[in-house]
């Protein structure tokens, strides 16, 4: 008889043993079948297999914070975890390695990267036209300022030289709400004449 391991936020299960209700997201993890198509129980489920030290990242991130993101693309699920750490190899579960702990947070009781991390992390995937899309939505939510993307872009990684394109677009950045309509950018002018 196997271990089972469940959390109790999601129902969630790890372990060998299978279960009608049951759908498998991957080797020995599984969630039940109502949970599938709920984000929030899909990152808890992986949260199980995942040492404390992973957060959650790229399009993972983003989408569990809300942001707008590029035309509905199936992705895997994106982990950051440092060197040095046990990481899970299964099937949609796309594992970045660090160096060091990346900076990381809470949201929604999910441990993801910091919001300057997330699009660093996106911009290492993406075409430039979606990245300054999402710096867009990373500003208009108010989850960072263009200061902290500038000091993120800065830095001497992967992605970096796509966030910097990204973050220099912007000629007056501003802070439009939500729904107000089109009034240009955050990251550049509209382009009304």
């Amino acid at each position: 008889m196997s271990t089972v391991e469940c959390s109790t936020a999601a129902g969630s299960i790890r372990g060998g043993i299978r279960q009608r209700h049951c759908e498998q997201l991957s080797r020995g993890l599984y969630l039940p079948r109502a949970s599938v198509s709920a984000l929030r129980e899909v990152l808890h489920a992986w949260r199980l297999v995942l040492p404390n030290s992973a957060a959650l990242t790229s399009l993972t991130a983003a989408k569990l914070r809300g942001w707008w993101l590029p035309q509905a693309v199936p992705h895997l699920v994106f982990v950051a975890v440092p060197i040095g750490d046990r990481y899970p190899e299964r099937s949609g579960l796309l594992v970045c390695r660090h160096p060091r702990t990346v900076p990381s947070e809470t949201v929604r009781g999910i441990k993801i990267t910091t919001a300057p991390e997330t699009l660093f992390a996106a911009a290492r995937d993406l075409g430039l036209l979606d990245v300054v899309i999402l710096g867009d939505s990373t500003l208009r939510c108010g989850d960072c300022t263009l200061k902290e993307l500038r000091a993120t872009a800065a830095q001497r990684r992967r992605g970096a030289p796509r966030t910097s394109r990204a973050v220099a677009a912007s000629r007056r950045p501003q802070r439009i709400p939500v729904g107000v309509g089109d009034v240009g950018s955050a990251f550049g002018s509209s382009n009304r004449g």
